[in-house]
């Protein structure tokens, strides 16, 4: 997986663990740099609520303000920047309510 680095001048990097982590549009996890520390180049994974011993820890490949789109406009923003469609929970066939955090 590939994530924004920087906007100015646009950048890219990729991360050897986060490449192994799925994406979801309820994710349960969140990568972002160590800002406000004296590791500001780091990268470092939080939990976003709470994680059963078991779960898949997932991200989302979206940026934060994608999460709050609908599930169309996720689903087409996946498939024409990552080329895959979601079926994530939010997403997928089985969603109750795919605009939930909406």
């Amino acid at each position: 997986n590939c994530f924004d680095h920087s906007e100015k001048p646009q950048g890219y990097a990729s991360y050897f663990g986060a490449s192994f982590m799925s994406h979801s549009c309820h994710p349960n996890a969140i990568w972002h740099f160590a800002e406000g520390t004296d590791k500001e180049d780091t990268f470092v994974l939080n939990a976003r609520r709470d994680i059963e011993a078991g779960d898949e820890i997932c991200i989302s490949y979206l940026p934060e303000q994608g999460l709050l789109h609908s599930a169309a406009a996720r689903k087409a923003e996946l498939r024409s920047s990552k080329s895959f469609v979601c079926t994530c929970e939010r997403c997928g066939p089985g969603a109750l309510d795919p605009d939930l955090c909406r």
